[in-house]
């Protein structure tokens, strides 16, 4: 399922047709980003739910690296992430005791930390896999955020549920980076409220 925003009202030039893909637009404009997967994994039918943002290109084997990963236990994996120059974007999360919020292990380094999987409490949901009955089992994302700290918080429900997260390495991506974010202007004002109602 690809979801499309009504604000852009066409498919982007180049969509591929195949009778397995399924374009669908969300009713209304600027509805958020966990609101719009929320609409797609409606339409969905598969076990699984590969949460893509429109910035993500995925190496051609990361779909099949993940699927390894998701042991009976397992609720959501994620991977590792650069930007197109090479720098990494997503290596992981980490965050201190105490603190509300998470880092990105590795961000502008060329060499991972984690080698191999790991199991993590958070990571970031810009490209993740997650277990369908995962998906709505916990309500699927929190409508109330629009941009930001969305991810944080699914996370966090994720594991209150009792399933794990996992983040490999071996699977890979290219994240251009704030393509959607940058288009809609106050992008410090979506994260100052976002961060606010997760906390």
């Amino acid at each position: 399922v690809v979801v499309t925003r009504a604000e852009d009202g066409i498919l982007p030039a180049g969509a591929m047709k195949h009778p397995k893909i399924l374009y669908v637009t969300a009713p209304g404009t600027k509805i958020g980003y966990g609101r719009n997967l929320n609409y797609g994994a409606r339409w969905s039918n598969g076990k699984y739910l590969l949460l893509l943002n429109d910035d993500v290109f995925l190496e051609p084997d990361a779909v099949k690296l993940l699927l390894r990963e998701m042991k009976p236990s397992v609720g959501l994996v994620a991977h590792l992430l650069r930007y197109p120059d090479g720098k990494i974007y997503h290596g992981g999360v980490f965050r201190k005791p105490g603190q509300r919020d998470w880092g990105h292990i590795d961000h502008g380094a060329w060499h991972p930390t984690f080698q191999e999987p790991v199991e993590l409490e958070n990571v970031c949901g810009t490209s993740v896999l997650v277990r369908r009955e995962t998906h709505f089992s916990i309500g699927g994302f929190d409508e109330d955020f629009f941009l930001y700290s969305e991810d944080n918080d699914y996370a966090m429900r994720v594991r209150l549920h009792g399933w794990k997260i996992i983040y490999t390495p071996h699977a890979k991506g290219v994240h251009v980076g704030h393509l959607s974010s940058n288009k809609l202007g106050d992008v410090h004002g979506f994260i100052k409220k976002s961060n606010e109602l997760f906390h």
